[in-house]
C-alpha cells in the first residue's frame, strides 16, 4: 500500500490535470473522495513523471546509495495534512475484502458439472475441499502405481 501511495504522490506531484483528488458528498449523505485520472495524458504526463522517479530510484539503487534512495521514497511516503483527511474519509468507508472463492468443476458420469460456493470464509474452505479431498483414489492409484521406483 505505500509504494500505491508514491505513485499516487509522483502523479499529483506531475500536475497539469493528470490526476486530481475531489472531495465530494456520497449518495449517502456522508464526505466522499474521488480520483480522477485524465487518460489523455498518461502516455504523455504520466509515462514522463513515472519515468523520471523510477530513474532516479534505480540510480541511488545502481550506485548503492541506500541513504538518498530512502530519503527520496520517505519524502514522498509522508502524508501532509490535506491527504490525512483523505486518508479518514476513506477509512470511515472501508469495506471488507471480497472474497475468491474458486468454483469446481467435476465429472458425474459423462456430464460435466459446475460447482460453486458461497463468498464467505466457510465458502472458501468448502471450495478447498472439493478440489483437494482427503481421500483421492485417482492419485492414490498413481503413487502405487510409482512406488517401487522411487527408492528411499
Amino acid at each position: 500500500m505505500q509504494a500505491r501511495y508514491v505513485i499516487l504522490r509522483v502523479l499529483l506531484e506531475a500536475g497539469q490535470g493528470l490526476v486530481t483528488v475531489v472531495d465530494k458528498e456520497g449518495t449517502d449523505g456522508n464526505p466522499d473522495v474521488e480520483v480522477v485520472l485524465d487518460r489523455s495524458l498518461i502516455s504523455t504526463v504520466g509515462k514522463e513523471a513515472i519515468g523520471n522517479f523510477l530513474l532516479k530510484l534505480q540510480t541511488f539503487k545502481s550506485l548503492g546509495d541506500f541513504a538518498a534512495g530512502s530519503t527520496m521514497f520517505k519524502a514522498y511516503s509522508e502524508v501532509p495534512d490535506e491527504m490525512t483527511a483523505v486518508r479518514a474519509i476513506v477509512m470511515a468507508r472501508k469495506e471488507p475484502r471480497k472474497l475468491l472463492v474458486q468454483p469446481n468443476v467435476k465429472l458425474e458420469g459423462e456430464e460435466v458439472v459446475l460447482q460453486t460456493f458461497e463468498n464467505t470464509p466457510a465458502g472458501m474452505v468448502a471450495s478447498f475441499v472439493a478440489r483437494f479431498p482427503a481421500d483421492d483414489p485417482e492419485l492414490m492409484e498413481l503413487y502405487f502405481a510409482e512406488k517401487d521406483a522411487v527408492s528411499d
